[in-house]
C-alpha cells in the first residue's frame, strides 16, 4: 500500500508539477509563491524518483547548517 501510494504521489509530481506545488503550500502553509517553489522543481538537476539520489548532499548540508549532528 504504502509503496503504491509513493508511485502514485511520484506520477502525480511529475505531471503536473504546479497542481503539487499548490497541494504543498496549502498543506504546510507555506508562504513561498508557487513560482518560487516552480522553479525549484523544474530545475534540470531535480528529479522526482522513488530511488534516493545524491543523499549525501543532503546530509553534508544538513549538518553544516546545524539541523543534523
Amino acid at each position: 500500500m504504502f509503496i503504491k501510494s509513493l508511485e502514485e504521489a511520484t506520477e502525480f509530481i511529475n505531471k503536473d508539477k504546479r497542481a503539487a506545488a499548490e497541494i504543498y503550500i496549502r498543506m504546510t502553509k507555506d508562504k513561498s509563491p508557487v513560482e518560487d517553489l516552480l522553479k525549484i522543481m523544474n530545475d534540470p538537476q531535480v528529479e522526482y524518483t522513488q530511488m534516493p539520489k545524491n543523499i549525501m548532499k543532503m546530509v553534508d548540508f544538513m549538518q553544516k547548517t546545524g539541523t543534523i549532528r
